[in-house]
């Protein structure tokens, strides 16, 4: 536990832990797998995600806000295939722990 004095004068307690942070970022993707993982960020509150932490040998199951999406661009390959490229986000877990 820490106190912790806040603006109004007030003191509380907070109980702190660590809590992970995860980044993703893909180069070309299809139309339908864009679509889902958009679908998911944009949806309100908390996904459920796996994780690899830095150090780790395990992927961590938690529950994650999306901190930021650097969202795609469209283009077509040299094939004239549609696809999108460049999609990005972090995400931030919701409940901290030791």
């Amino acid at each position: 536990m820490v106190q912790v004095e806040m603006i109004t004068g007030r003191m509380v307690e907070e109980s702190r832990g660590t809590i992970w942070r995860a980044k993703w970022s893909y180069d070309y993707l299809d139309n339908e797998m864009t679509r889902r993982i958009l679908d998911a960020l944009h949806a309100r509150g908390p996904v459920q995600a796996s994780v690899l932490p830095n150090g780790r040998a395990e992927l961590v199951t938690g529950r994650f806000l999306v901190d930021s999406i650097t969202p795609p661009a469209f283009l077509f390959s040299e094939d004239g295939i549609p696809c999108w490229h460049g999609l990005g986000f972090t995400l931030r877990e919701v409940e901290p722990h030791d």
